[in-house]
């Protein structure tokens, strides 16, 4: 079937039966989720990897038109939630580069899971460069839920339904500060490389992980499309210098005056907020990459590989 075909309720039977049998789903995104259809959407073919954003109003979820336990149904099963205030779309993206986007909520009557369910139509169309990047941002843009957030909102609900009055204040945990996220590391080898990926973004050549890592930096530091080289290595020079994160490994750096590679990873590590905080293992492509990026746009900053080990030097008069 055409990408642009409409396709009409019941929505997850006729999806499916539109979908690719090696199509898999990675993310979800729609204002009112329900346990019972959110389960059937994870039964889809290859949904396991995923992430699911959702808008979760308190007076939403005490009116019934949203589950506070979708949280437990994903967490049990490895997978992020995200919330985000401002949602009304319904987006189901596929990893080949293709959304569903519909009108139908995650509720059994938006899928048509219950009949007679509500009319709803939406069609499968392809995913372009700026599409990524507003996903990106949209996903930027949204909070991961923990435990803790949970707990309130449990709470809030629970306040209001015990006293039949109007929701009191729903108190969220301090958030936490995103500036020293791992997203705000580059996701690119190299300035030479992303610049690469930037130039070539109409390839057939260009695979979907040198895509997913143009788009994350891309969106950490807030370049658009269609610059040229020297205004894209400006723009990204002045972003890269400014950021929280990479002032503090400069000055690391700088005060030790030469830094293996093992302790600038450690100090990734110690320094990062996110959660749940990854394995010092999994962080190691970041920390190699970023000396790329530190010795292109520091001319006080080199590094070489004796014994097999990534240097970092500090040179007090490049």
């Amino acid at each position: 079937m055409s990408n642009s075909s409409i396709i009409w309720s019941p929505i997850l039977s006729n999806l499916s039966q539109n979908l690719e049998n090696d199509e898999g789903l990675t993310t979800i995104i729609a204002p009112f989720m329900k346990v019972d259809a959110l389960s059937k959407l994870l039964e889809l073919p290859r949904a396991r990897k995923i992430a699911v954003i959702a808008r979760w109003h308190p007076e939403e979820i005490l009116k019934g038109v949203s589950d506070l336990e979708i949280y437990p149904l994903l967490k049990a099963r490895g997978i992020p939630l995200y919330i985000h205030d401002s949602i009304h779309l319904k987006l189901f993206i596929f990893d080949s580069d293709r959304a569903f986007c519909s009108s139908a909520n995650v509720t059994s009557m938006g899928l048509g899971l219950r009949q007679p369910g509500n009319l709803e139509a939406g069609a499968l169309v392809p995913l372009q460069m700026e599409d990524f990047l507003a996903l990106k941002g949209l996903r930027d843009a949204s909070r991961l839920v923990t435990d803790e957030i949970y707990e309130a909102y449990k709470a809030c609900i629970a306040e209001a339904e015990q006293r039949e009055i109007t929701l009191p204040d729903l108190i969220l945990p301090e958030e936490t500060d995103q500036k020293f996220l791992l997203s705000m590391l580059p996701a690119t080898k190299s300035p030479e490389k992303l610049w690469e990926l930037y130039s070539g973004l109409e390839s057939s050549t260009l695979s979907k992980e040198d895509r997913h890592r143009l788009v994350h930096d891309l969106c950490a530091y807030n370049l658009p499309m269609g610059l040229s080289r020297d205004e894209l290595d400006q723009r990204l020079g002045e972003g890269f210098r400014i950021n929280p994160f990479i002032q503090e490994v400069v000055a690391l750096i700088k005060q030790e005056g030469s830094i293996r590679f093992g302790g600038i990873n450690d100090f990734i590590h110690r320094t990062c907020r996110d959660v749940p905080l990854p394995y010092r293992w999994e962080i190691k492509s970041t920390t190699s990459f970023l000396y790329n990026w530190l010795a292109h746009y520091y001319t006080e900053i080199t590094w070489d590989r004796p014994n097999h080990s990534q240097v970092a030097y500090w040179r007090a008069d490049p």
